[in-house]
């Protein structure tokens, strides 16, 4: 069996990857807890120079904000409906 921070290793690895594959980049650091039956995952790192210049305006920081939600609905949409990536399969 593996251990907890093998399974927190595993799972930061594959949110990695499916960041590179999906948005053609990756963070710059992940963190992933595990604490009782919730998973915590925190992301840093993930936007571009660019979005990081359109933030300094509030039409930019809206326009990043609408993108980010166009593109998580996008990924939630293809996690559960229970595709496998990497070997993992949703349950």
């Amino acid at each position: 069996m593996k251990t907890k921070g093998e399974i927190e290793a595993d799972i930061s690895r594959t949110i990695v990857q499916f960041e590179i594959d999906y948005m053609g980049r990756g963070p710059k650091e992940t963190q992933v807890h595990i604490v009782e039956d919730l998973v915590v995952v925190r992301l840093k790192g993930v936007s571009t120079p660019a979005e990081e210049q359109l933030t300094q305006s509030s039409d930019g920081k809206d326009l990043v904000k609408k993108c980010a939600r166009l593109c998580s609905k996008k990924h939630l949409s293809i996690v559960s409906s229970g595709w496998r990536y990497h070997g993992h399969e949703n349950s």
